[in-house]
């Protein structure tokens, strides 16, 4: 969204028309400029001073020198014949800050009283004030008057701003735009919401100097396409503050370099050879990079560093037991002194790879399920695998104090309790190891089933109930077989679909119980 706003800004406030309006002073929280491009020729050349004054301070810029500052903003917004960046900044940062301020009701009676009672009482339409500044005005107002201008100058002060016999039709035309989206927001269409912003504003907007009715008419549906979202999601209190950080980062882009790492491939199997390039990196507006500086670190500690602008290196760990990752960081700086730095991660898989099967038969057909004491589990690594290599040895703990060794074991477990089962492989320097739990004897705590059941499952005694969360599927192919005296609970939402087999051995002593 917030892209799309700087686009029409760059649109609408970087273009070539001249208003025929002048730059009002409007006593509300903020001075309003016409809601077409009123950027003189000269403005759009450069800033002023006192603009990049502001521009440093409302983008926290203060590190950055003005002369360095005024070489990236006075250059011209792409796709612009006569908008500099720094036009472009400071006029969105200004426009934010009066969309805000409309729409969060800057036009409420009392300024409208206010407004009229200068119009009124301090003022005439004569030209003899077309050269007042700010602060002139500000000695002209009552002293309760004045107060409150002076105070609302810290968030309005554009510099010298000028009143012109029009001001209070552009006061009109702003109340105008303050209804028109308020009414939006409500659901009224764009033709109902002018309609009734035309009765607010109450003059004719094709009079000489006004600048015509469809102006205004494309000016107000273009503001609500940029900042509905603000609106209707209640972030507008934060626009303002999310505008700053967009132009900040614009800012920066041009001011600082941008590292970057091409690092190819980032991850496979040892040897793993990867090279690196930082050819994409970019320098800082009208600079260039003087000096790439690379680091490659494994677990905290340096391993190599290289200061070419890309290069080979082969990762070849001495021993692994698990995947193994490197830190590579680059650091670039360009001819302004200014650095950035980046960093990616290159993983070295580990070529070999643990895992095993638990079954409750030794043609390994009927997946393991919890029993009683005396058991007889069989396990089954054949899915273990080595890249490039053979496995050498299959250990086992079986967490009771007994081991073995071999592709396929069984092991039977005389007491009951809950035990940890862990195959450690080996091949050359690497090793890789599995853990799965063995459950013997009863359990007090329920089983929750979730998702799918693949295979052949048997649900036993061990546990008090199994609980069915949500849909529960047995899919084709797979068989769930429910052992005698198996308690079964749907929860509220909880059902079982049966596209496979489902086996329930109840028998007249030992029931299988389906409860909810």
């Amino acid at each position: 969204m917030l892209k799309l706003y700087l686009f029409k800004r760059q649109e609408s406030g970087c273009g070539k028309e001249k208003s025929s309006l002048q730059i009002l002073a409007l006593l509300t929280l903020v001075i309003f400029v016409s809601p077409l491009c009123i950027i003189t020729a000269a403005k759009a050349e450069v800033i002023s001073d006192s603009e990049l004054a502001e521009i440093k301070k409302e983008l926290n810029l203060e590190k950055f020198s003005d002369e360095r500052l005024r070489e990236v903003l006075d250059k011209r917004v792409p796709n612009s014949t006569n908008c500099s960046y720094g036009v472009f900044i400071i006029n969105t940062i200004r426009e934010a800050d009066k969309l805000y301020w409309i729409y969060t009701g800057a036009f409420q009676s009392a300024y409208q009283e206010y407004f009229n009672y200068l119009l009124d009482s301090q003022l005439s339409y004569s030209d003899n004030i077309m050269d007042l500044s700010i602060e002139a005005l500000v000695d002209m107002l009552p002293p309760t008057s004045s107060a409150v201008l002076t105070s609302l100058k810290a968030f309005v002060d554009f510099g010298v701003a000028y009143l012109a016999i029009t001001k209070y039709a552009e006061f009109k035309i702003y109340q105008g735009l303050w209804y028109y989206l308020n009414a939006r927001a409500d659901g009224v269409d764009h033709e109902e919401a002018w309609e009734y912003a035309k009765v607010v504003i109450g003059i004719d907007l094709n009079a000489p100097g006004i600048g015509g009715e469809e102006k205004y008419e494309n000016y107000f549906k273009s503001k609500w396409e940029i900042w509905k979202e603000y609106i209707l999601s209640g972030e507008i209190s934060e626009i303002r503050e999310k505008v700053r950080e967009e132009m900040r980062e614009l800012v920066l882009s041009m001011l600082l370099p941008k590292a970057v790492i091409d690092a190819e491939p980032s991850e496979g199997y040892p040897p793993l050879e990867v090279h690196f390039d930082a050819g994409r990196s970019k320098p800082s507006v009208d600079k260039e990079i003087v000096s790439y500086h690379w680091e490659i670190y494994d677990d905290g500690k340096l391993i190599f560093e290289s200061n070419s602008v890309e290069f080979s290196y082969t990762f070849s760990p001495s021993k692994m037991s698990g995947d193994k990752i490197y830190e590579v960081y680059l650091t670039v700086t360009d001819s302004s002194g200014e650095s950035d730095y980046t960093s990616e991660t290159i993983t070295v898989r580990n070529p070999i790879s643990a895992y095993f099967e638990m079954f409750d038969d030794e043609e390994h057909t009927i997946e393991y399920s919890p029993g009683p004491p005396n058991k007889t589990v069989y396990f089954d690594a054949s899915k273990s695998f080595m890249v490039d290599g053979t496995i050498e040895s299959y250990y086992w703990n079986f967490g009771d104090g007994k081991t073995a060794e071999g592709v396929k074991v069984n092991h039977t477990y005389t007491k009951s309790g809950y035990y940890i089962v862990t195959l450690t492989v080996r091949g050359g320097n690497y090793a890789a190891s599995y853990k799965d739990s063995v459950l013997v004897g009863r359990s007090n705590i329920p089983f929750h089933v979730y998702g799918w059941i693949w295979g052949n499952v048997t649900w036993t005694e061990y546990y008090p109930v199994y609980v069915i969360h949500g849909t529960v599927k047995i899919p084709k192919g797979s068989t769930l077989r429910i052992m005698p005296g198996v308690v079964v609970k749907f929860e509220s939402k909880g059902r079982l679909e049966i596209e496979g087999n489902l086996i329930a051995d109840g028998t007249p002593d030992k029931k299988v119980i389906f409860t909810s």
